[in-house]
């Protein structure tokens, strides 16, 4: 899970922060006014969270989680915390890694 929030941080920096993400931007400027972007955009988010749900159930199997953490309530907290750094980078905020990072890994102790 700390390795995706980093990339999460790494791809909201710089030129491709920046740039933004496809999804974000869809999500924010398209999905009310169209229904196949919007379905295409829901979709994606739904999977991305059941990716991090996914890790998050693989650290409770090994022990690296602890089984109190609820995995899909915490899952949709994280994939709220990624995507708001797409928008954090594109607004040209600056984006700790270590500081976000371990803030956000502090959720799954």
């Amino acid at each position: 899970m700390r390795n995706v929030l980093l990339s999460y941080v790494e791809h909201s920096r710089g030129i491709e922060g920046r740039r933004g993400c496809l999804v974000v931007g869809s999500a924010v400027e398209l999905s009310a006014l169209d229904p196949v972007v919007g379905a295409r955009v829901s979709t994606q988010l739904a999977s991305n969270e059941s990716f991090i749900a996914g890790l998050i159930r693989a650290g409770q199997a090994d022990g690296s989680i602890p089984r109190h953490v609820l995995a899909d309530d915490t899952a949709r907290l994280m994939l709220c915390i990624t995507q708001g750094m797409r928008v954090v980078g594109k607004a040209r905020l600056p984006l700790d890694a270590e500081r976000l990072v371990g803030a956000a890994m502090k959720l799954l102790a």
